[in-house]
Protein backbone atom coordinates (compact mmCIF):
# COMPACT_ATOMS: atom_id res chain seq x y z
CA UNK A 1 0.00 0.00 0.00
CA UNK A 2 2.49 2.53 0.65
CA UNK A 3 4.77 1.90 -2.41
CA UNK A 4 1.11 2.60 -4.23
CA UNK A 5 0.79 5.89 -2.64
CA UNK A 6 4.65 6.72 -3.09
CA UNK A 7 4.15 5.81 -6.99
CA UNK A 8 1.32 8.07 -7.00
CA UNK A 9 2.82 10.87 -4.82
CA UNK A 10 5.55 10.39 -7.71
CA UNK A 11 3.49 11.24 -10.49
CA UNK A 12 1.51 13.75 -8.77
CA UNK A 13 4.61 15.74 -8.79
CA UNK A 14 5.88 15.20 -11.99
CA UNK A 15 2.62 16.71 -13.13
CA UNK A 16 3.60 19.89 -10.43
CA UNK A 17 6.07 20.76 -12.14
CA UNK A 18 5.39 19.78 -15.70
CA UNK A 19 2.60 22.55 -15.20
CA UNK A 20 4.56 24.94 -13.11
CA UNK A 21 6.23 24.97 -16.54
CA UNK A 22 3.57 24.97 -18.65
CA UNK A 23 2.15 28.30 -16.52
CA UNK A 24 5.47 30.12 -17.17
CA UNK A 25 5.80 29.26 -20.57
CA UNK A 26 1.98 30.88 -20.89
CA UNK A 27 2.10 33.62 -18.20
CA UNK A 28 6.00 34.76 -20.50
CA UNK A 29 4.56 34.13 -24.00
CA UNK A 30 6.93 31.77 -25.17
CA UNK A 31 4.88 28.62 -25.79
CA UNK A 32 7.04 28.22 -28.75
CA UNK A 33 9.37 26.59 -26.62
CA UNK A 34 7.40 24.36 -25.11
CA UNK A 35 6.38 23.36 -28.71
CA UNK A 36 10.13 22.38 -29.12
CA UNK A 37 10.63 21.03 -25.89
CA UNK A 38 7.28 18.44 -26.73
CA UNK A 39 8.89 17.70 -29.72
CA UNK A 40 12.67 16.83 -28.74
CA UNK A 41 10.64 14.97 -25.66
CA UNK A 42 8.49 13.08 -28.08
CA UNK A 43 12.49 12.44 -29.95
CA UNK A 44 13.76 11.10 -27.07
CA UNK A 45 11.25 8.98 -26.20
CA UNK A 46 11.18 7.23 -29.64
CA UNK A 47 14.71 6.90 -29.30
CA UNK A 48 14.59 4.88 -26.34
CA UNK A 49 12.14 2.86 -27.91
CA UNK A 50 14.18 1.69 -30.20
CA UNK A 51 16.83 1.43 -27.96
CA UNK A 52 19.13 4.16 -30.21
CA UNK A 53 21.99 4.18 -27.79
CA UNK A 54 24.12 6.80 -29.14
CA UNK A 55 20.92 9.11 -29.85
CA UNK A 56 19.89 8.13 -25.98
CA UNK A 57 23.30 9.19 -24.71
CA UNK A 58 23.82 12.40 -26.49
CA UNK A 59 20.71 13.48 -25.20
CA UNK A 60 21.26 12.56 -21.99
CA UNK A 61 24.71 13.92 -22.20
CA UNK A 62 23.11 17.47 -23.61
CA UNK A 63 20.65 18.09 -21.16
CA UNK A 64 22.41 19.94 -18.63
CA UNK A 65 23.40 22.36 -21.46
CA UNK A 66 20.24 22.88 -22.39
CA UNK A 67 18.97 24.06 -18.99
CA UNK A 68 22.11 26.29 -18.83
CA UNK A 69 21.14 27.91 -22.01
CA UNK A 70 17.62 28.15 -20.88
CA UNK A 71 18.94 30.33 -17.92
CA UNK A 72 20.72 32.26 -19.41
CA UNK A 73 18.08 33.45 -22.08
CA UNK A 74 14.93 33.65 -19.90
CA UNK A 75 16.87 34.31 -16.63
CA UNK A 76 14.03 37.46 -16.02
CA UNK A 77 10.91 35.57 -16.96
CA UNK A 78 12.23 32.85 -14.89
CA UNK A 79 12.54 35.27 -12.03
CA UNK A 80 9.18 36.80 -12.52
CA UNK A 81 7.34 33.12 -12.69
CA UNK A 82 9.20 32.03 -9.20
CA UNK A 83 8.44 35.48 -7.71
CA UNK A 84 4.80 35.05 -8.14
CA UNK A 85 4.50 31.40 -7.35
CA UNK A 86 6.34 31.87 -4.13
CA UNK A 87 3.81 34.83 -3.47
CA UNK A 88 0.86 32.91 -4.61
CA UNK A 89 1.61 29.93 -2.96
CA UNK A 90 3.11 30.69 0.57
CA UNK A 91 1.54 35.21 1.02
CA UNK A 92 -1.86 35.13 -0.63
CA UNK A 93 -3.07 32.08 1.31
CA UNK A 94 -2.60 33.99 4.40
CA UNK A 95 -2.73 37.52 3.27
CA UNK A 96 -5.77 39.86 4.07
CA UNK A 97 -6.75 42.22 1.33
CA UNK A 98 -7.58 45.81 2.50
CA UNK A 99 -10.86 46.38 2.75
CA UNK A 100 -12.58 48.93 0.07
CA UNK A 101 -15.85 51.07 1.42
CA UNK A 102 -18.15 52.21 -0.97
CA UNK A 103 -18.13 55.30 -0.28
CA UNK A 104 -14.08 54.85 -1.65
CA UNK A 105 -15.41 53.31 -4.52
CA UNK A 106 -17.74 56.02 -5.78
CA UNK A 107 -14.77 58.51 -5.19
CA UNK A 108 -12.65 56.52 -7.43
CA UNK A 109 -15.07 56.18 -10.42
CA UNK A 110 -16.32 59.68 -9.67
CA UNK A 111 -12.75 60.88 -10.60
CA UNK A 112 -12.16 58.34 -13.03
CA UNK A 113 -15.77 59.83 -14.79
CA UNK A 114 -14.27 63.57 -14.96
CA UNK A 115 -11.07 62.58 -15.92
CA UNK A 116 -12.61 60.40 -18.96
CA UNK A 117 -14.80 63.37 -19.79
CA UNK A 118 -11.99 66.04 -19.67
CA UNK A 119 -9.43 63.22 -21.37
CA UNK A 120 -6.72 64.10 -18.63
CA UNK A 121 -4.67 60.84 -18.22
CA UNK A 122 -4.56 58.56 -15.10
CA UNK A 123 -3.00 55.45 -13.46
CA UNK A 124 -4.72 54.54 -9.82
CA UNK A 125 -3.36 51.15 -8.41
CA UNK A 126 -5.64 49.27 -7.14
CA UNK A 127 -3.33 46.46 -4.68
CA UNK A 128 -4.43 42.98 -4.21
CA UNK A 129 -2.86 40.44 -1.55
CA UNK A 130 0.68 40.94 -2.84
CA UNK A 131 2.86 43.72 -1.98
CA UNK A 132 3.66 46.14 -4.60
CA UNK A 133 7.04 47.33 -2.74
CA UNK A 134 9.37 44.89 -4.96
CA UNK A 135 7.98 46.25 -8.01
CA UNK A 136 7.44 50.19 -7.80
CA UNK A 137 9.65 52.61 -8.08
CA UNK A 138 10.06 55.86 -6.91
CA UNK A 139 7.16 58.03 -5.90
CA UNK A 140 6.91 60.27 -2.69
CA UNK A 141 4.48 59.19 0.07
CA UNK A 142 1.16 61.36 0.50
CA UNK A 143 -1.10 59.05 3.41
CA UNK A 144 -3.89 61.53 2.58
CA UNK A 145 -7.26 60.52 3.44
CA UNK A 146 -9.09 59.84 -0.26
CA UNK A 147 -11.16 62.70 -1.55
CA UNK A 148 -12.11 63.74 -5.29
CA UNK A 149 -10.72 66.92 -5.12
CA UNK A 150 -7.60 65.52 -3.81
CA UNK A 151 -7.10 63.03 -7.11
CA UNK A 152 -8.44 65.40 -9.13
CA UNK A 153 -5.63 67.63 -8.04
CA UNK A 154 -2.77 65.09 -8.38
CA UNK A 155 -3.90 64.10 -11.92
CA UNK A 156 -4.12 68.17 -13.40
CA UNK A 157 -1.79 68.42 -16.08
CA UNK A 158 -0.20 71.52 -14.82
CA UNK A 159 1.56 69.53 -11.80
CA UNK A 160 4.35 67.38 -12.28
CA UNK A 161 3.04 64.42 -10.76
CA UNK A 162 0.03 63.91 -13.27
CA UNK A 163 2.12 61.02 -15.33
CA UNK A 164 2.89 58.92 -12.47
CA UNK A 165 1.06 56.52 -10.66
CA UNK A 166 -1.09 57.03 -7.33
CA UNK A 167 -1.91 53.60 -4.69
CA UNK A 168 -4.48 53.61 -2.95
CA UNK A 169 -5.00 50.92 0.26
CA UNK A 170 -8.30 51.39 1.63
CA UNK A 171 -8.89 55.01 2.27
CA UNK A 172 -5.97 56.43 2.00
CA UNK A 173 -3.83 57.32 -0.91
CA UNK A 174 -0.14 56.25 -0.07
CA UNK A 175 2.22 57.39 -2.92
CA UNK A 176 1.61 59.19 -6.10
CA UNK A 177 4.11 59.72 -8.76
CA UNK A 178 5.13 56.15 -8.68
CA UNK A 179 6.64 54.78 -11.85
CA UNK A 180 5.16 51.30 -12.60
CA UNK A 181 7.05 48.60 -14.81
CA UNK A 182 6.49 48.44 -18.23
CA UNK A 183 5.32 45.32 -19.87
CA UNK A 184 6.97 43.87 -23.03
CA UNK A 185 5.75 44.95 -26.28
CA UNK A 186 3.37 41.88 -27.86
CA UNK A 187 1.14 40.75 -30.16
CA UNK A 188 -2.14 40.42 -28.21
CA UNK A 189 -1.45 44.77 -27.85
CA UNK A 190 0.26 45.87 -30.55
CA UNK A 191 0.86 49.86 -30.65
CA UNK A 192 -0.55 50.45 -26.97
CA UNK A 193 0.79 53.69 -24.99
CA UNK A 194 2.65 54.11 -22.15
CA UNK A 195 0.18 53.79 -19.48
CA UNK A 196 -1.27 50.89 -20.70
CA UNK A 197 1.84 49.59 -20.78
CA UNK A 198 2.60 50.05 -17.09
CA UNK A 199 -0.51 49.35 -16.16
CA UNK A 200 -0.42 45.86 -17.63
CA UNK A 201 3.34 45.74 -16.63
CA UNK A 202 1.81 45.34 -13.10
CA UNK A 203 -0.75 43.55 -13.81
CA UNK A 204 1.61 40.85 -15.02
CA UNK A 205 3.78 40.68 -11.98
CA UNK A 206 1.34 41.34 -9.52
CA UNK A 207 -2.40 40.80 -8.58
CA UNK A 208 -3.68 44.21 -8.43
CA UNK A 209 -5.91 45.84 -10.49
CA UNK A 210 -4.78 49.06 -12.50
CA UNK A 211 -6.99 51.69 -13.78
CA UNK A 212 -5.93 53.45 -16.71
CA UNK A 213 -7.61 56.84 -18.14
CA UNK A 214 -6.64 57.63 -21.55
CA UNK A 215 -5.09 61.24 -22.30
CA UNK A 216 -5.88 60.90 -25.94
CA UNK A 217 -9.51 59.49 -26.20
CA UNK A 218 -11.07 59.82 -22.31
CA UNK A 219 -11.14 55.86 -22.34
CA UNK A 220 -11.06 53.94 -19.13
CA UNK A 221 -9.43 50.57 -19.49
CA UNK A 222 -8.48 47.82 -16.59
CA UNK A 223 -5.39 45.94 -16.27
CA UNK A 224 -5.41 42.65 -14.57
CA UNK A 225 -4.41 39.46 -14.53
CA UNK A 226 -2.21 40.35 -17.76
CA UNK A 227 -4.67 41.38 -19.30
CA UNK A 228 -6.36 44.34 -20.84
CA UNK A 229 -10.12 45.21 -21.11
CA UNK A 230 -12.51 49.16 -21.66
CA UNK A 231 -15.00 49.57 -19.55
CA UNK A 232 -17.88 51.37 -20.86
CA UNK A 233 -18.54 53.75 -18.18
CA UNK A 234 -17.93 54.70 -14.35
CA UNK A 235 -20.87 51.86 -13.39
CA UNK A 236 -18.97 49.38 -15.29
CA UNK A 237 -15.55 50.35 -13.65
CA UNK A 238 -17.92 50.36 -10.07
CA UNK A 239 -19.07 46.80 -10.80
CA UNK A 240 -15.71 45.43 -11.23
CA UNK A 241 -14.08 47.69 -8.47
CA UNK A 242 -16.38 45.77 -6.07
CA UNK A 243 -15.88 42.17 -8.45
CA UNK A 244 -12.50 42.55 -7.29
CA UNK A 245 -12.51 43.96 -3.47
CA UNK A 246 -15.42 43.11 -1.48
CA UNK A 247 -17.98 40.76 -2.95
CA UNK A 248 -18.07 37.15 -2.80
CA UNK A 249 -14.54 37.39 -0.97
CA UNK A 250 -16.12 34.45 1.41
CA UNK A 251 -16.81 31.96 -0.99
CA UNK A 252 -13.91 32.87 -2.97
CA UNK A 253 -11.77 32.09 0.08
CA UNK A 254 -13.81 28.75 0.16
CA UNK A 255 -13.25 27.96 -3.01
CA UNK A 256 -9.73 28.39 -3.71
CA UNK A 257 -8.29 25.09 -3.66
CA UNK A 258 -11.10 23.87 -5.69
CA UNK A 259 -11.27 26.36 -7.92
CA UNK A 260 -7.89 25.86 -8.72
CA UNK A 261 -8.57 22.29 -9.19
CA UNK A 262 -11.19 22.89 -11.82
CA UNK A 263 -9.14 25.38 -13.66
CA UNK A 264 -7.61 24.49 -17.09
CA UNK A 265 -8.96 20.88 -16.70
CA UNK A 266 -7.74 19.67 -20.20
CA UNK A 267 -4.37 20.78 -19.78
CA UNK A 268 -4.36 18.84 -15.93
CA UNK A 269 -5.55 15.84 -17.43
CA UNK A 270 -2.86 16.23 -20.77
CA UNK A 271 -0.12 16.91 -18.30
CA UNK A 272 -1.39 13.98 -15.79
CA UNK A 273 -1.15 11.55 -18.51
CA UNK A 274 2.16 12.64 -19.79
CA UNK A 275 3.64 12.25 -16.09
CA UNK A 276 1.88 8.40 -15.81
CA UNK A 277 3.77 7.81 -18.97
CA UNK A 278 6.89 8.97 -18.09
CA UNK A 279 6.65 6.93 -14.67
CA UNK A 280 5.74 3.88 -16.88
CA UNK A 281 8.38 4.74 -19.05
CA UNK A 282 10.90 5.83 -17.02
CA UNK A 283 10.34 3.75 -13.79
CA UNK A 284 7.89 0.83 -14.31
CA UNK A 285 10.03 -0.31 -17.64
Amino acid sequence: MLTIFLEILDILTTAFIIYTALVLLKKTRSIYILRGFFGLGLFYIAAVFLNLKLTTSLFQAFISFFIIILVILFQKEIRRFFENFTIDFFVSAFAEEASVSDNVIEIICNVVAELSKTRRGALIVLPGKQSLERVLEGGTPLNGKISEPLLLSIFDPKTPGHDGAVTIEGDIVKRFMVHLPLADMNKKYPGIGTRHRAGLGLAERTDAMIIIVSEERGSITIARNNDLHIVANAEKLKEEIHKFKGDGKAVKKHNKFLSFLLSDTRDKLFILAISTFLWYLIVHK
